[in-house]
């Protein structure tokens, strides 16, 4: 059975990949809708989208098609439950829930890990599996020259942490 993460994602990818050329549109939440905001932000129908809200690009086209296409063999991988890239860059970037970060380059898995907090010394990832461990991963909009990412983990003592950090010159963090 597949966690909620990944189904979500074969959606988005889904919806993504059936979008046609000649029919670019953004997808905006109908006025109404509730938006996490900070306090006193005002909001109304004509106030764009947060900068950081996911909006489609395109309309899906009727009778698009899309296929799957297996990367790595089964059991490389830890627990995988994201794939991401930052903008620009070709690398697949695979979030493992036991606490690394993992590179597959033009369809090889890479022996270093991006990023291995299966120990960290902020307390380590709780490795214990359901909805808990390293479970997200966002990369800064100005990734290619500042190296910032994010990443979103549960730790051992259970509390939530959102980190920051920065990769280094040789896109390994």
């Amino acid at each position: 059975m597949r966690s909620l993460p990944t189904v979500a994602a074969l959606i988005a990818a889904a919806a993504l990949a059936g979008c046609g050329k000649d029919n670019p549109a953004a997808i905006d939440a109908p006025p109404g809708t509730e938006i996490d905001a900070p306090p006193g932000t005002q909001i109304d129908a004509n106030t764009p989208p947060l900068p950081d809200a996911a909006q489609a690009t395109c309309v899906p086209t009727a009778g698009t098609t899309i296929s799957t296409e297996q990367v790595l063999a089964a059991g490389m991988l830890a627990r995988p439950n994201l794939v991401t890239s930052p903008v620009g860059d070709r690398r697949l970037f695979v979030v493992e829930q036991p606490g690394r970060i993992r590179i597959i380059d033009q369809g090889a898995l890479q022996a270093t890990p991006f990023l291995d907090i299966t120990s960290n010394m902020d307390g380590p990832v709780n490795n214990t599996g359901d909805e808990q461990g390293l479970l997200g991963l966002a990369f800064h909009p100005d990734f290619a020259t500042n190296h910032k990412f994010y990443v979103y983990y549960t730790r051992s003592d259970d509390d939530n942490v959102v980190a920051e950090y920065q990769a280094g010159s040789n896109g390994l963090g």
